[in-house]
């Protein structure tokens, strides 16, 4: 998939649907950059389905996870990662992360929420058992796991959530960021699986519509 020309050609390495993956999508498109994207599955899924191992993804990703970059010989992996490069490297588009110290801090916390604690139960727990045992492995879903996950553990992680944004108009203060982007993409891939953000939580939805009604979000969610 090439989405426009650009100097310096970046690979984008990982498939769509993954969350983490589309953090880096948009905010490749929040920096109006041009890509050309690699599908492919981690490394662990690869090998689980008997397929091969791409040696220039080898390179790029040394865990094997998905997403990764390569603008020719360099390459990083790790959305969080590949997000704060793109971001010191590219003058370009808007900014991901904000420049007030404080502001910059409650992104980067938000961030790693997401990344870590949410995604623990939203990916782990619940879209890996609904969309990638079944659509990939072949395999039944844990639906006891799943119920658990989705009744019991994800409810107080979207009451904080809802708590937090009801006093900001971003999770970073007044400034859109990556924490906006990786929360919205745990909040998609969610939905994929059947469990919407219900209007309890009330400001959290309304900071979901609004997030993904920007323009770098129309590709992903029309995958």
């Amino acid at each position: 998939m090439i989405h426009s020309k650009t100097d310096e050609t970046i690979i984008l390495w990982g498939v769509s649907i993954s969350p983490y993956v589309r953090k880096v999508m948009v905010a490749l498109a929040e920096k109006n950059l041009a890509y050309e994207q690699r599908e492919t599955l981690p490394k662990a899924l690869l090998k689980a389905i008997g397929e091969s191992i791409s040696p220039e993804f080898n390179t790029a990703s040394p865990l094997g996870k998905i997403p990764a970059i390569s603008i020719g010989n360099y390459s990083i992996a790790d959305s969080a990662v590949i997000a704060g490069y793109l971001d010191r490297k590219f003058s370009t588009g808007n900014k991901l992360y904000p420049d007030n110290a404080e502001s910059y801090a409650l992104a980067l916390w938000f961030e790693h929420f997401s990344d870590t604690t949410l995604t623990t139960v939203s990916y782990q727990k619940i879209f890996l058992e609904k969309v990638v045992k079944p659509k990939v492995l072949g395999h039944q879903p844990n639906l006891e796991l799943v119920n658990q996950s989705i009744n019991k553990e994800l409810p107080p992680l979207l009451d904080y959530l809802n708590q937090e944004i009801a006093n900001r108009e971003w999770f970073s203060g007044d400034t859109f960021s990556m924490a906006d982007v990786a929360i919205a993409t745990q909040l998609l891939a969610l939905e994929m699986c059947g469990v919407t953000v219900v209007e309890q939580y009330q400001d959290l939805r309304a900071h979901f519509e609004k997030t993904i009604k920007r323009k770098s979000f129309e590709s992903i969610c029309s995958k």
